[in-house]
């Protein structure tokens, strides 16, 4: 679950060879930890997994857009999925040639399909007949070329909460089929544009393989009577919270044999499979307060540092820095902030000699931590910290309340 780059030599926590507990004295919590060597052996498994099919890996920024992951995993052969102009800006700042990205989202500006096209994004995911007229419309203004993903929703069920699936006819994301059909049917009503395709991201913690392989069927079948040259069936691939998940091995295999025949180059975009297991949230307990009918652990990181566990009821793995051996009890993690909701763990079993000043580790937080943070209540965003062997370096540092106050 934590891999081989999280340790407790003698009940000390360790990250690759760096002490949590010196980490915290070093940095200040709350503190987002990231494992450089955790982050490239991701990325190694999911290409070797996948190297019968040599597909094209273009990591969804979304999950992590902190320049310097995307610098790894640009140096490790690995493009990029953007959302919006800004995630573009901090793709290009990471190093990644336009050539290696795809602009997505179903709310793409003008603007910000202007700013793509002219710095050369390659692909471009087109999620309704309106936005691709525009980015037709552009194109030809700017006499500039792009290759076009058509977004099929295909209608299919997948994703482990009703807020990341984004597959089914209600969802919000896609083409209808019968859309998809009619743009395959007159190419040339958006030149200077190229159709290259189809994309179909159904969702994310996808449990099973059968829903690509739905995707892929449905991909097959618009093959047979209009030919293209890419499928891009997006990410989703599941990592472990707080239950065991399909081996992403199962699902190279099955997704394989499933393309067999089909003469497509396939496009992944992995974003939480690649960084959720190899980024912690470190944070120092402020207080405990112990009342007949529940035990509160009060730390420095609340909902406003990491809103999973209040969004989506999510499970987070949790650890003392310094294990005791203490018999357990169940306590609720909160946070600081003025919220019922603001939570990180609830009736989780923790070692009761758990005290103030003591240290915890969330797990799996490098994916949608940060990135969904917020200056709710006032606070400060925390620093991000990369750790490689037994060096550290921060990588995005703490806010100050000059930040606060910039712009106003």
């Amino acid at each position: 679950m934590t891999e081989n780059y999280l340790s407790w030599p003698e009940g000390r926590g360790r990250l690759e060879e760096c002490f949590l507990d010196e980490l915290a004295d070093r940095y200040g919590t709350p503190l987002y930890l990231y494992s450089e060597t955790g982050l490239r052996r991701r990325l190694g498994r999911f290409r070797a997994a996948f190297k019968d099919l040599d597909p094209l890996v273009r990591y969804s920024c979304k999950a992590n857009a902190n320049t310097h992951l995307l610098s790894i995993i640009r140096a490790e052969g690995g493009g990029a999925d953007v959302i919006s102009a800004g995630e573009l800006m901090l793709a290009l700042a990471a190093g990644f040639e336009a050539a290696d990205l795809i602009m997505e989202g179903p709310g793409k500006r003008p603007d910000e399909m202007a700013l793509a096209l002219e710095n050369g994004v390659a692909f471009f995911s087109v999620e309704s007949e309106a936005e691709l007229e525009s980015l037709s419309r552009l194109a030809a203004e700017r006499k500039l070329k792009a290759t076009i993903l058509l977004r099929l929703n295909p209608d299919i069920a997948a994703g482990g909460h009703q807020y990341i699936s984004t597959g089914r006819k209600e969802n919000k994301f896609g083409l209808t089929e019968a859309e998809v059909i009619s743009i395959f049917k007159a190419p040339e009503r958006y030149r200077p544009l190229r159709i290259g395709g189809l994309h179909l991201h159904l969702g994310s913690q996808i449990d099973t393989p059968e829903p690509y392989l739905k995707a892929v069927r449905e991909a097959k079948r618009l093959h047979a009577s209009h030919p293209f040259e890419y499928l891009d069936l997006g990410g989703g691939f599941p990592v472990v919270y707080d239950k065991e998940v399909t081996e992403l091995e199962l699902f190279a295999e099955a997704i394989g044999r499933e393309l067999d025949g089909l003469p497509v180059r396939v496009i992944f975009e992995p974003g939480r499979y690649l960084v959720a297991p190899v980024g912690f949230l470190l944070t120092r307990i402020t207080y405990r307060k112990d009342r007949p009918h529940r035990r509160f652990l009060v730390v420095d990181a609340g909902m406003n540092d990491l809103i999973r566990p209040s969004l989506y009821e999510a499970f987070h793995q949790i650890w003392p820095v310094r294990s005791s051996g203490a018999a357990p009890e169940n306590f609720d993690v909160v946070g600081p902030i003025c919220e019922s909701g603001d939570f990180l763990a609830r009736e989780r079993p923790l070692p009761a000699d758990l005290a103030a000043g003591g240290l915890l580790l969330v797990g799996q937080a490098g994916a949608y931590g940060f990135a969904m943070s917020s200056n709710y209540n006032g606070r400060l965003r925390p620093a991000e910290v990369l750790v490689r062997g037994s060096e550290s370096r921060v990588i995005r540092r703490r806010q100050n309340y000059e930040d606060l106050l910039a712009g106003m």
